[in-house]
């Protein structure tokens, strides 16, 4: 019961990671990384996959519940939802995210006690893993000791990858959010932000082996490690992964920050589009070099094209060509 109130509040402090503007954003990667870490120091306490999968499920629970606060806010505030219906959908939305944190963590308990097992059979050690079952922890060897951060790394990987895409995915608040302005943003290049997820999930780990039940020897191995990985990391920020191809071009970038009670409004929303058509077609501050790409906002258009009228779509077009871009 103790480790469920202990991953609880790891996974409030975890959810602390994705409150942008609200904390200064050099805190959010020690947070995630410190929160991760005792969510994996809980993993070797559980003493089996149910244990593990019940730990991080809680831990998941917390964290989405908290930081989908914004789910909250779209449903009610704007979607007129009724405050106790929007609170439930957010948690019952948490309660299903939840479960990929938790599967990756009954999965590496899983590996590792079968690799425990096996290592042990192989050394003929069968006595050692019987009193191993009994204990609180994971059962873990100097094989294994090294293994299991590779093993959580490779779970929690998949399982970000499988909720950015299962039932059309949802990717928002991923852990690879909380380390876009460090040195493990190098990694991006290599393996898009699920190399960071694998290399973070990695380094978490390993900085809770430091401090995990083990000989001085593996303790240091494993300190070792989580620097090496740490300068690696700030190794790969000094390649240059592309190189320029033809002469730059000019981009104008729109962004009208229109209310979101306005944009859906059916009678002020044909007014905000033709507010950002007017933005497009402003006089470039360069004479010599007028945009040849515009970037419209996200939803900038808030409905389905079958339902706008067919003259705003003839108005984009003669905007295009009357621009140029």
């Amino acid at each position: 019961m103790i480790n469920l109130i202990i991953a609880l509040v790891l996974g409030l402090i975890h959810s602390l990671s994705f409150y942008h503007g609200v904390l200064p954003s050099w805190s959010y990667a020690p947070i995630q990384m410190l929160s991760f870490a005792g969510l994996f120091y809980l993993l070797l306490h559980s003493g089996s996959a149910k244990k593990a999968f019940l730990n991080a499920y809680v831990f998941g629970i917390a964290s989405f519940c908290s930081s989908l606060y914004w789910l909250y806010i779209s449903m009610h505030v704007y979607g007129h939802m009724p405050a106790i219906m929007a609170a439930i959908a957010v948690f019952l939305f948490s309660l299903y995210l939840a479960v990929y944190y938790g599967l990756a963590a009954f999965i590496s308990a899983k590996l590792v006690c079968l690799i425990k097992r096996e290592s042990d059979t192989n050394n003929l050690n069968t006595k050692t893993t019987e009193r191993d079952s009994k204990l609180s922890y994971l059962p873990i060897n100097s094989y294994t000791y090294w293994l299991t951060p590779f093993i959580w790394a490779a779970s929690i990987t998949l399982a970000e990858l499988a909720r950015g895409y299962i039932f059309t995915g949802f990717p928002w608040n991923a852990i690879a959010y909380a380390y876009v302005d460090t040195v493990y943003s190098a990694w991006a290049p290599v393996g898009g932000m699920y190399s960071i997820v694998f290399v973070v999930s990695l380094s978490s780990a390993l900085l809770a082996q430091v401090f995990y039940q083990g000989t001085a020897t593996l303790k240091l191995r494993s300190g070792i490690q989580f620097i090496s990985v740490l300068l690696i990391s700030w190794g790969l920020g000094f390649i240059q992964w592309w190189q320029p191809h033809g002469d730059p071009i000019s981009v104008r970038l729109l962004q009208t920050n229109v209310p979101m009670e306005q944009k859906f409004d059916p009678l002020q929303g044909i007014e905000r589009i033709y507010e950002q058509f007017f933005l497009a077609q402003l006089p470039a501050s360069d004479p010599a070099r007028p945009p040849e790409v515009t970037i419209f906002p996200e939803t900038s258009i808030p409905i389905f094209q079958h339902q706008l009228d067919t003259q705003i779509w003839s108005d984009i077009i003669g905007m295009s060509s009357k621009t140029n871009s």
